[in-house]
């Protein structure tokens, strides 16, 4: 398998820090640089490493075929773009070596009627988190079933052209996806950076400091 883009240079040093980051990075570039092609590439990269199991893509269900389009060209890879709130085994390619799906129809990976149970029990080897600042959330049902499925998943690299769209702690949740063990709390990564504020109904954490230090910090340890 190898790519089938001639890349840009940038492109190709991003694959390379992909590479280096051992596809556990936050790729953000801005829009139209061509961040989907980067992952694919990573995917080119390791696929022959683990012949025997998929990767998955989650976002938007808007853009499934924009990633389906995206693997045939750049990889000739076909996919298999997953449809439907309960997950239906028999209508799915159990050979395919991606699978795509909606933020909005993964479900919960306890549940055996899901499709993160499905694609958990498929044992992928990477994931793929498009617009992950949709994640921003960290207590959501959505993003709580995309930490779910990824946790066991060796290489994860989630996917925005603004990763951050109000203030740090919405960033927090990508971060954890990607390397929680550098990011494993929360309110670690608050504390440093989020400037929390004790108000009569609790913590609130709208603020934002020490942000060259964040920055530094991401781009040398997983941030493209």
């Amino acid at each position: 398998m190898k790519l089938l883009t001639k890349l840009y240079l940038y492109q190709a040093k991003g694959i390379a820090r992909l590479i280096a980051f051992d596809g556990k990075a936050l790729v953000a570039d801005e829009m139209g640089l061509g961040k989907s092609v980067q992952s694919i590439g990573y995917y080119v990269h390791a696929a022959p490493r683990y012949p025997n199991r998929p990767a998955v893509v989650v976002g938007p269900a808007g853009l499934r075929y924009n990633w389906q389009n995206e693997f045939r060209i750049h990889a000739g890879v076909a996919v298999c773009i997953l449809e439907g709130r309960k997950a239906k085994p028999a209508t799915v390619d159990p050979t395919a070596k991606v699978y795509v799906i909606g933020y909005e129809i993964l479900g919960k990976a306890t549940d055996p009627e899901s499709w993160a149970y499905y694609l958990k029990k498929r044992r992928p080897f990477l994931i793929v988190v498009d617009e992950c600042h949709k994640l921003k959330s960290r207590s959501t049902a959505q993003t709580k079933n995309v930490f779910a499925l990824g946790k066991r998943i060796p290489h994860r690299i989630p996917m925005s052209g603004t990763p951050v769209v109000n203030r740090p702690a919405e960033l927090w949740p990508s971060l954890h996806l990607a390397r929680p063990d550098l990011y494993p709390s929360f309110r670690a990564f608050a504390d440093k950076h989020c400037r929390p504020e004790r108000k009569p109904w609790g913590w609130e954490f709208k603020g934002a400091e020490r942000l060259d230090e964040l920055h530094a910090d991401l781009t040398l340890t997983m941030m493209i």
